[in-house]
């Protein structure tokens, strides 16, 4: 609805700068309920695994939903954080390439 609004504001006004604001609104918005501002992501891999393994418990977990918790992490550093993860017996895993699913050991 505020959308149509600002939108019917701007169609008046023959400018966009209420539409621009609004949607920077937005985006910011969404930002900050997607990662609160009060929590930061480790930095090196061991710290992340560290740092997800107190939100994920012992819950099987894919790599999808590893780099949803970590969004700023590319796909393949979350493949290498996993991979050391496995390497230093921090992680199991079950399954093959999309399939695969991984648990941190109690």
């Amino acid at each position: 609805q505020a959308y149509y609004e600002v939108l019917a504001v701007c169609d008046q006004a023959g400018e966009s700068t209420a539409f621009i604001e609004f949607m920077l609104q937005t985006i910011r918005d969404a930002l900050r309920d997607r990662q609160p501002m009060n929590e930061t992501v480790p930095a090196t891999g061991a710290d992340r695994l560290r740092w997800s393994r107190e939100r994920l418990g012992e819950a099987w977990f894919s790599r999808k939903e590893y780099c949803q918790l970590l969004p700023s992490l590319s796909s393949a550093q979350a493949s290498r954080d996993l991979r050391m993860g496995m390497e230093k017996g921090l992680l199991e895993r079950i399954g093959l390439r999309n399939t695969t699913r991984y648990r941190f050991l109690p």
